[in-house]
């Protein structure tokens, strides 16, 4: 058996942070290796917590606010309706297994718990609080640059001043 001594990513640390560094680098595909002394507080951790597949994870609506929504999330049947709608086809594990059950759990009571009371949004809005910009395609804010960017290099030196 051969070695590699080439990888894609190397991590110095098996602790909780290490290790589950290393475990989404590798099921990403990556020829990960972590460097770990021996006496790390993994060997104290029965497992990690975070059970969930890239799929439930990924996107960038990750939390949404209750004026977003409206009614949408009243209702946790419909929490869960609408998990098992679009993660159960790709979901790593069986919509019948404990793991599956855990992971939906563990995601309706976040989208539950990310609901705000009218009287929260009316404070937060008399408070001079509210959402700007939700998300904006790194693209987008590349375009944007370059274009303040041309704009300052074709300016006036008098301008400039």
């Amino acid at each position: 058996m051969s070695v590699s001594t080439e990888y894609d990513i190397v991590i110095v640390g098996g602790g909780p942070i290490g290790a589950t560094a290393g475990v989404f680098t590798a099921r990403a595909g990556l020829d990960t290796l972590v460097f770990d002394r021996g006496r790390s507080s993994i060997k104290r951790c029965a497992h990690l917590e975070n059970g969930w597949w890239e799929g439930v994870v990924s996107g960038v609506d990750w939390v949404r606010r209750e004026a977003e929504l409206g009614e949408e999330r009243t209702d946790q049947e419909f929490c869960i309706e609408g998990f098992d709608e679009h993660f159960s086809e790709n979901a790593p594990v069986g919509s019948d297994s404990e793991r599956f059950r855990r992971v939906r759990e563990a995601w309706v009571d976040d989208r539950l718990s990310t609901y705000f009371s009218d009287d929260e949004i009316d404070a937060s809005a008399k408070a001079g609080q509210r959402v700007l910009l939700d998300h904006v395609a790194d693209e987008l804010i590349h375009e944007r640059a370059r274009v303040i960017e041309t704009d300052a290099e074709h300016e006036s030196p008098e301008a400039r001043s």
